[in-house]
């Protein structure tokens, strides 16, 4: 039998009673009790821990000037913004990206936790490896 294209966690996704998990998590938990101590350094949303890079500071300061109505509105896909991303990882990666290769998300954590959900189920071994 052939595996399903998406997991049964990406399926179970329809029910709403699965957002409150994360909820639950953030508001709930030990997590949540010991956030703030002196001396835990929270990398669990993306939470920044030292001052961003001045280049970092500069391009946020060019992009603040709104160019349209919808500037600073939730967007899904932005094509420029996706082939802004492809190229940049084609320069970086020396591979070849297209803008339908970029899904773009609101952080590094969603987009983790949105491919995990998609591609593993609870219980499936997932390794990590970074490039040589």
């Amino acid at each position: 039998m052939p595996a399903p294209a998406i997991s049964r966690r990406a399926a179970a996704l329809q029910d709403q009673t699965a957002l409150s998990l994360v909820s639950d998590f953030f508001l709930n938990s030990t997590y949540s009790r010991r956030r703030g101590e002196s001396g835990i350094i929270d990398f669990t949303f993306g939470n920044p821990h030292e001052m961003p890079q001045a280049a970092y500071v500069d391009a946020l300061g060019a992009a603040l000037n709104p160019r349209n109505k919808d500037w600073f509105g939730y967007q899904n896909y932005v094509p420029a913004a996706q082939e802004a991303a492809a190229a940049s990882l084609e320069r970086l990666l020396e591979l070849p990206f297209q803008p339908d290769d970029i899904l773009l998300t609101t952080g590094g954590f969603t987009a983790i936790a949105a491919a995990m959900k998609v591609f593993a189920d609870p219980g499936d071994e997932v390794i990590y490896s970074l490039p040589p």
